[in-house]
């Protein structure tokens, strides 16, 4: 009986262990351990969803001797890789001399490289770490922020449409003198072409707006597809571009619509590589 309770017990341990265990499954996250000089670290590296972006970075250590760690992010390749900026100094996590963090921008997509720098008693130690930069997902606008704009938006609107029919009724008519009938359907017929206007060239503004997101998120990153056979003794590996899917206007995907839509559109904009030469 008590071998059957403690295996109840480990049978519920594993039911709860199960989905934090496959958490870390399909992670964009960048976690390695490296030896910085003399310095072990285990550094992990969150990218940001879009790009321009804010990559979140950690990195600690079970050396003691450390008095401060910088980072600073270049492209993997080309002449800026060359051109490092001003290093960014982690901070440390109060009560925890060995954990240091902060935050980088990544400009642009494509293999970056995080130049990271410790700092201490046994001199300097520095350590390369790729990351990739990539647009995974789109930032949803806050609910307050949409209404914020809407509101400001349209008292900008019906301002400058009362100003336009505040010229057109008194603009030429001596202090003190009130507008007759013509001034007044003046004005009135000026208030409701500016109002159309601004309505037109809004709709128009919005339509621009909503094409770039949609080519935007038509430009996500999107994993190659390879396929692997045996031929013999050798092994072949054929790589396959995603399907690209057609997008509703909040950005989901419905599989009954899913199809290849000019993918060759999405490759001129891909600037990663997933393979790396071994």
């Amino acid at each position: 009986m008590r071998r059957r309770n403690h295996f109840r017990w480990l049978l519920i341990f594993l039911l709860l262990v199960a989905p934090m265990a496959r958490a870390h499954v399909g992670s964009p996250d960048v976690v390695v351990q490296m030896q910085a000089g003399p310095y072990p670290l285990l550094v992990s590296v969150q990218p940001a969803s879009v790009v321009p972006g804010v990559a979140q970075i950690q990195v600690q250590s079970n050396a003691e001797d450390i008095s401060g760690v910088s980072v600073a992010p270049t492209p993997l390749t080309g002449e800026a890789a060359k051109h490092p900026p001003v290093a960014e100094e982690l901070q440390r996590a109060p009560g925890h001399a060995i954990f240091y963090s902060g935050n980088v921008w990544l400009m642009s997509s494509g293999a970056w490289q995080l130049h990271i720098t410790v700092h201490g008693g046994r001199g300097d130690g520095e350590i390369s770490v790729p990351v990739p930069s990539v647009a995974t997902g789109t930032l949803p606008m806050p609910l307050w922020l949409t209404a914020t704009l809407v509101l400001l938006g349209s008292l900008l609107v019906l301002g400058m449409a009362a100003m336009v029919g505040a010229a057109l009724r008194e603009a030429k008519l001596a202090p003190g003198v009130a507008p007759d009938g013509e001034h007044v359907r003046r004005a009135r017929w000026g208030i409701v072409a500016t109002l159309a206007l601004l309505i037109g060239v809004l709709a128009l503004g919005g339509w621009w707006w909503s094409s770039l997101a949609t080519t935007a998120r038509k430009n996500l990153y999107k994993p190659l597809q390879m396929e692997a056979a045996l031929d013999g003794n050798r092994m072949k590996l054929e790589i396959s571009l995603p399907d690209a899917a057609i997008y509703d206007a909040n950005g989901s995907t419905t599989q009954a619509l899913k199809t290849k839509i000019n993918p060759l559109n999405w490759v001129e904009t891909r600037r990663l590589d997933d393979l790396l030469p071994d």
